[in-house]
């Protein structure tokens, strides 16, 4: 993941393009995954995320997601 802005008092990440926050259904994919380590990787760990073509959604959902995915 390239970059992706963190508000830090809101708590809120945004991503575009890689993922689209909405109803979370498995399976994972490549993509998802991306987003997760990336924020990992950055040590942020944001309560919600928005979209850029997307809505909000749960951070804690797509982590669920991408983590059955092992």
């Amino acid at each position: 993941m390239a970059f992706a802005p963190y508000v830090p008092d809101a708590k809120l990440g945004f991503v575009t393009d890689l993922w689209s926050p909405g109803p979370m259904v498995p399976p994972n994919n490549p993509n998802m995954t991306a987003v997760v380590r990336g924020l990992e990787k950055a040590g942020v760990t944001p309560e919600r995320m928005a979209g850029g073509h997307g809505g909000i959604a749960n951070y804690s959902e797509l982590v669920r997601v991408v983590g059955s995915a092992r």
